[in-house]
């Protein structure tokens, strides 16, 4: 995937328009990019978040409780 698109998919990230394989291509080159200057840390917190969403399971009634989902999505 190339910067370009990666970057569109990263800011899109909760958008039905692209597979979770192409969200997580999208995060590892953004991981990849030597500066993330041109990046908002709001959308970098929102990739983060759907990324934690996929790795964690939150206890709604205890928000730090977590427990590890074994790398499985859900």
């Amino acid at each position: 995937m190339n910067i370009g698109k990666a970057q569109a998919v990263f800011e899109q990230i909760r958008s039905d328009k692209y597979s979770e394989t192409e969200k997580l291509q999208a995060i590892w080159a953004v991981l990849e990019m030597p500066t993330h200057n041109g990046i908002k840390k709001d959308t970098i917190l929102e990739a983060f978040r759907w990324l934690f969403e996929r790795a964690v399971e939150v206890d709604d009634e205890v928000p730090e409780t977590v427990s590890v989902d074994g790398g499985n999505s859900r």
